[in-house]
């Protein structure tokens, strides 16, 4: 499942309604564009819960942006839990017709550049889509212009133009911090405090109940003889993109475990760092694959594995 077929599965829902709206909104002008950007980026700091409207899927819980951009602009969507972090994301409904869309990307870099004084504008490429991500520092939030090279099989329209602003990496890493440390306490009664319903009864797989700042689903394996927790970031086709973002990770985990020792492994198949702060203490696994995956629709994916103690090991039956 490509990125931008889950843009329009999240939305298409609610699209309906947003469509009659766009096409009867007015686009505001330049000055009022720059003063609404602003806003959403100030509540980009807060993981955009200022932003938080009406209910839009309460199960994914998303919400209907306060904020609305107009003109060729559905309403905003907030997703202040999503794995990845938080964003808000405004779509321009295309059509059969590429070309519309790749004119109407061209429009938009002008106008939000003319907003982002001092923000800088990198654009990337592949057969998939085209990218435009805005950045005024590293850590900072951005915001990412994009649109769909393969046609959509969600809704009327093939082709899309999307806008979503993404909350600062540091709120993301300070999230992280703060759910890294629950698993940790977690790993001290074998995962039982987070262990959610059964998933697969032959592995002893549960679902978790605890949520981990920009990761995906997440695993409890409680009655192993190496009970831990385990998570995903689904990746994508090119190991380039997975590596790199594995070198971020690796990042935010030694800030988040100071006094941790890091030793990393390497083999065919995978790449992994440990983290360890005694022998006898939990063990924290970061690693992605480096042959690619037969499995599911991603090649190559990250994985964050936290492992029970070892006097907790020991007590296995």
């Amino acid at each position: 499942m490509t990125r931008h077929f889950t843009k329009k599965l999240a939305l298409s829902s609610v699209l309906c309604l947003t469509i009659f709206q766009a096409s009867h909104a007015q686009e505001p002008p330049k000055s009022d564009l720059c003063s609404r950007v602003s806003t959403l980026l100030e509540a980009s700091n807060t993981g955009f819960v200022s932003m938080t409207g009406e209910t839009m899927n309460e199960k994914n819980r998303s919400y209907v942006s306060k904020v609305d951009l107009a003109g060729v602009w559905t309403d905003g969507f907030v997703y202040p839990e999503a794995a990845e972090g938080p964003y808000i994301l405004y779509v321009s409904l295309g059509g059969d017709n590429l070309q519309i869309i790749r004119r109407r990307y061209k429009a938009w870099i002008p106008k939000l550049t003319a907003c982002l004084r001092g923000w800088k504008r990198t654009e990337t490429a592949s057969t998939v889509e085209v990218k435009s991500v805005f950045k005024q520092t590293v850590e900072g939030p951005s915001i990412e212009l994009d649109y769909n090279l393969e046609p959509s099989e969600v809704g009327d329209t093939k082709y899309d133009l999307y806008l979503t602003f993404k909350s600062p990496a540091s709120l993301v890493e300070k999230n992280f911090c703060a759910d890294l440390s629950s698993l940790l306490s977690a790993s001290q009664t074998r995962f039982a405090s987070i262990a959610g319903p059964i998933d697969d009864q032959e592995l002893g797989s549960h679902t978790s109940t605890l949520k981990v700042s920009a990761w995906g689903s997440g695993w409890v394996y409680p009655a192993r003889e190496e009970p831990h927790a385990r998570y995903i970031i689904l990746g994508g086709n090119r190991i380039a993109d997975v590596r790199s973002n594995y070198l971020r990770w690796v990042s935010r985990l030694t800030k988040c475990l100071p006094g941790w020792k890091r030793t990393k492994e390497w083999s065919t198949e995978d790449v992994t760092s440990v983290f360890r702060e005694t022998s006898e203490g939990p063990i924290i696994k970061l690693e992605y694959n480096r042959k690619p995956s037969k499995l599911g629709s991603t090649k190559y994916d990250l994985y964050l594995t936290v492992q029970a103690p070892s006097a907790t090991q020991k007590a296995f039956p």
